[in-house]
């Protein structure tokens, strides 16, 4: 969702464990809402960032990767 529009009606979210298999996959068409949280919680974090060192944040040094998200 890019200012309160679709960029596109075939928006997908792929979600990968710390393996790299494919858990989950939301569509637009299916589950919008999904789209639509995963889209606002990654454009706000963008939009909170003041430079490449602070993108998004900084992880915590024991944190372990446990999702990836890919947004298409």
């Amino acid at each position: 969702m890019v200012g309160g529009v679709w960029a596109s009606n075939n928006s997908k979210v792929k979600i990968y464990n710390s393996q790299g298999k494919l858990i989950e996959v939301y569509s637009s068409k299916k589950q919008p809402r999904q789209v639509e949280l995963v889209s606002e919680i990654l454009g706000d974090a963008g939009g909170k960032a003041e430079g490449k060192d602070n993108f998004l944040f900084k992880r915590p040094r024991h944190a372990k990767l446990k999702a990836t998200y890919v947004l298409l």
